[in-house]
């Protein structure tokens, strides 16, 4: 079995596959015991790591430690979403961290923490069936979609972001972000779920309705075909045409525009991973589109090609999965200088085509969903001995692995790299996904 672990691929044979997937759930578990603090979920358990309670970090960890049947992670992953709610600013933004040794907050890395919290919250819900716990939420719970509304800054029905400000936070990511747009949708579909339990008829039609407007605007703007016509592209661009004379001035000057294209994924559909008012990002983002696929954002035809993308282009060979393809190189149009601060963003690497185990346990679980069960079990083994891979010990539970050799990089002991996989075997096990 050692060697297939070292390759960071599923062992042969079903009894070994079998073995590394249990012993998996019960080592992640133990990361994410170590992870357990008085104030929520660490990033990461060691003092090396990140002692901080991150929003998009500890809900995603949520997702997966409700199954964990630890009285100690069940603690930790409510006082997560205590804490975060406790430094909500008066506006209703939900805190990027809280830092568990100062307590002081931090909302810079801000877009898509407040929807994560929503997300984590229903999740809780669906477990307890507190109502009088809701109820001391909603205020925070009504507050973060509100404040998401004022995101959407040219009424365009997307909310909009500045470069880096979601959990991409050293990638050019700007404009209207794909993984914000889902999450936002999400957490609207569930604020209308949750609303619906309180008998607040008013806001459960007025979410819903803002939640299918997201969704369709996504379809409509963010949706790429790679053999996209000029005008099709403009539109995305800027939305529907305002008068017969914009059209026709654009008619008139379509020869003269440079429409980019992305040469490794020149036919290829796929939700694009921003656009801002002249400008969009070409490369695949695997979370933003798998995210999309498991909201119901995409439909089954848009599921089929999102999972083509990744399996024709081997996006989890080494292990599930790299967060985009292809990597940014510089003098690509969204290469920064900043993507070689501490080395961390070159190509294949961190966010730049690294391989992140938390969005190998959505792989898993986008699988399922897609009803390819006898696959997700298979990445599932894979996401297993990518996790026993470390550097000093086995089971570290790494940050994030290289793109191209598999190698462990990062902090260990991850607890959104434990929750992942606790997500992503809970899928697996119940052959649908929870959550979403």
């Amino acid at each position: 079995m050692e060697t297939y672990i070292r390759r960071g691929v599923a062992p042969a044979s079903q009894e070994d596959s079998d073995g590394l997937i249990e012993r998996a759930r019960d080592e992640a578990i133990k990361v994410l015991r170590r992870c357990s603090h008085r104030m929520g979920f660490k990033a990461s358990a060691r003092v090396s790591g990140y002692p901080h309670v991150w929003a998009r970090d500890s809900m995603i960890t949520l997702l997966g430690a409700l199954f964990s049947d630890d009285p100690k992670v069940l603690r930790a992953a409510k006082a997560s979403l205590a804490t975060l709610r406790g430094k909500q600013t008066d506006l209703g933004l939900i805190p990027n961290y809280v830092d568990t040794r100062s307590r002081k907050p931090s909302y810079h890395i801000y877009a898509d923490g407040g929807a994560w919290w929503v997300i984590g919250r229903a999740a809780l819900f669906e477990v307890d069936d507190n109502l009088k716990s809701l109820r001391e939420d909603w205020p925070s719970i009504e507050a973060v979609l509100h404040w998401y509304e004022y995101q959407d800054v040219d009424n365009s029905g997307l909310v909009a972001m500045q470069e880096a400000a979601d959990w991409e936070d050293l990638f050019a990511v700007r404009g209207k972000g794909l993984t914000v747009n889902v999450l936002y949708c999400t957490a609207l579909k569930k604020g209308a779920a949750l609303a619906r339990k309180l008998k607040k008829d008013t806001l459960v039609r007025r979410w819903s309705r803002k939640a299918a407007a997201v969704k369709r605007n996504m379809n409509e703007r963010l949706w790429y075909a790679g053999d996209a016509d000029p005008e099709t592209l403009y539109l995305m661009y800027h939305g529907p045409w305002r008068s017969e004379i914009e059209k026709k001035r654009f008619r008139e000057t379509v020869d003269r525009l440079v429409i980019p294209a992305n040469e490794q994924l020149p036919d290829e559909r796929y939700y694009l991973p921003y656009i801002t008012h002249y400008d969009f990002g070409e490369w695949f983002d695997s979370f933003g589109n798998l995210l999309a696929l498991l909201s119901g954002v995409a439909d089954k035809e848009r599921a089929r090609d999102i999972l083509h993308i990744i399996e024709d282009h081997d996006l989890a060979e080494r292990g599930p999965i790299v967060t985009i393809y292809p990597s940014i190189k510089p003098g690509d149009s969204d290469w920064r200088d900043y993507y070689g601060n501490f080395n961390l963003n070159l190509p294949d690497q961190y966010h730049n085509g690294g391989i992140w185990p938390f969005i190998g346990g959505f792989y898993v679980a986008a699988l399922v969903k897609a009803g390819h069960n006898k696959k997700a079990r298979e990445q599932l083994a894979a996401l297993a001995a990518l996790n026993h891979k470390g550097r000093e010990i086995e089971w570290e539970f790494n940050e994030w692995y290289h793109g191209k050799n598999g190698r462990p990089m990062g902090k260990e002991e991850q607890a959104w790299s434990a929750g992942g996989y606790l997500f992503a075997y809970e899928c697996v096990r119940r052959r649908r996904v929870p959550w979403f």
